[in-house]
């Protein structure tokens, strides 16, 4: 939870569930700029200490009271000063979630194997930092750029610009 409550993503975000079975075995996350950029290394040392494959190697509650990171943020913090970055950062993750079952099931039934590992090309090669995964409006723009309007549409439906906290959705 405090890895997604800091950065608007779970630790083991992947392409696929398969992909993010495997990330889970191995404990493979990583601190991605530029969500990370601001958070300190203690809230990082907090979150890797929460994550360990083991679980009999996970701060219990007693010892993640006691962590440095949050002894700091209760003693200086003033009051609700995170609240509205977790509040943004839920909610990106949920419109993540709800755009991509509206995308999925949009090209179930608008297109072919074909034209799905048509689509797939073209995002990964707009993959460029090989991340696994694109902002929202980058996938429109593929769309757009191989002329499924429609399909773009769809995506722009699910992910309008005039949400109320901006900040754009990965897929």
């Amino acid at each position: 939870m405090a890895f997604l409550l800091l950065c608007g993503y779970p630790p083991f975000f992947a392409p696929s569930r398969a992909a993010a079975l495997a990330r889970i075995s191995k404990t493979d996350f990583a601190f991605d700029p530029p969500f990370w950029s601001k958070i300190s290394e203690e809230g990082k040392d907090f979150v890797q200490l929460c994550l360990r494959a083991a679980p009999e190697r996970r701060l219990s509650v007693h010892e993640a009271l006691q962590h440095p990171w949050i002894e700091t943020l209760a003693d200086n913090a003033p009051g609700g000063c995170m609240l509205s970055s977790f509040a943004s950062n839920l909610l990106r993750f949920y419109r993540t979630s709800v755009i991509e079952m509206c995308v999925s099931a949009s090209f179930a039934v608008e297109l072919n194997a074909a034209e799905m590992a048509e689509i797939l090309a073209r995002c990964t090669e707009a993959d460029t930092n090989g991340a696994g995964f694109l902002t929202a409006t980058y996938l429109r723009e593929v769309l757009l750029s191989l002329g499924y309007e429609d399909l773009a549409k769809v995506c722009a439906t699910c992910c309008p610009r005039k949400w109320r906290h901006p900040a754009d959705s990965y897929l």
